[in-house]
């Protein structure tokens, strides 16, 4: 099943290129990132030119981290982000 996680689950930073997700999520499981404000894909499972740059999991704080390839410089940290994964 997918689904899209909601807002109050991730911190966008764009400055940096990071979300940072409060759970663990395989790298597998993620599908495709857009940033809803802006009308923009800016991570594509499938479209070589969107992957990730880095992917982390830290087991203490119990976040996953995700960062983009993407420039997301000139987006605000308060841009949606639908983030679709496989459940």
């Amino acid at each position: 099943m997918r689904r899209i996680l909601q807002e109050a689950y991730y911190t966008f930073t764009p400055s940096t290129k990071t979300i940072v997700i409060p759970r663990y999520i395989p790298r597998e499981r993620f599908f495709i990132i857009t940033n809803v404000t802006r009308n923009t894909v800016i991570y594509n499972f499938s479209d070589s030119s969107l992957p990730f740059t880095a992917f982390t999991y830290d087991a203490v704080a119990n976040t996953t981290t995700l960062v983009l390839t993407y420039n997301t410089t000139t987006m605000s940290s308060t841009d949606k982000l639908a983030i679709m994964i496989d459940e």
